[in-house]
C-alpha cells in the first residue's frame, strides 16, 4: 500500500489546478461573445506584461549584483539606489511620452475657450 505525503497531495492539486486554468483560458479565448474574448485578452496581456517585467527586473538585478558583489556595502547600496532610480526615471519618461505630455508637437492652449457641438 502506498502512502502519500502532504507534498504529494499538494503537487497533485497544483497540477490539476494548472490544467483547469489552461482549459478555462482556452474556453474564454474561444468564447462566442466578442466582449468576453476582448477582456480575456486584455487580462492575459496585463498578466504577461507584469510577469515579464518582474522576470526582467530580477534578471537585470542579478547581473548588477554579480558585478558589485566585491564592493563595499555602502557602494553596493548607492549602486542599488541608482539602479532603482533609473527604473523610476525611465517609467516617468515612458508615462509622459505615452500620455502625450512629453515631446508633444502641437501644444494645446488651455486658456482658449472653444465650444464644440
Amino acid at each position: 500500500e502506498e502512502h502519500f505525503t502532504r507534498r504529494d497531495i499538494h503537487d497533485s492539486a497544483m497540477l490539476i489546478g494548472a490544467v483547469l486554468l489552461v482549459g478555462s483560458l482556452f474556453y474564454l479565448v474561444n468564447f462566442p461573445d466578442d466582449d468576453i474574448r476582448l477582456y480575456t485578452m486584455h487580462i492575459l496581456s496585463m498578466t504577461l506584461s507584469i510577469f515579464s517585467a518582474v522576470l526582467m527586473y530580477q534578471g537585470i538585478n542579478d547581473v548588477v549584483g554579480a558585478f558589485i558583489e566585491h564592493l563595499s556595502p555602502w557602494t553596493r547600496c548607492v549602486i542599488q539606489f541608482v539602479h532603482c532610480a533609473a527604473y523610476v526615471g525611465l517609467m516617468q519618461i515612458a508615462i509622459g511620452y505615452i500620455s502625450g505630455l512629453l515631446f508633444e508637437k502641437n501644444r494645446v492652449d488651455l486658456e482658449d475657450e472653444q465650444w464644440t457641438v
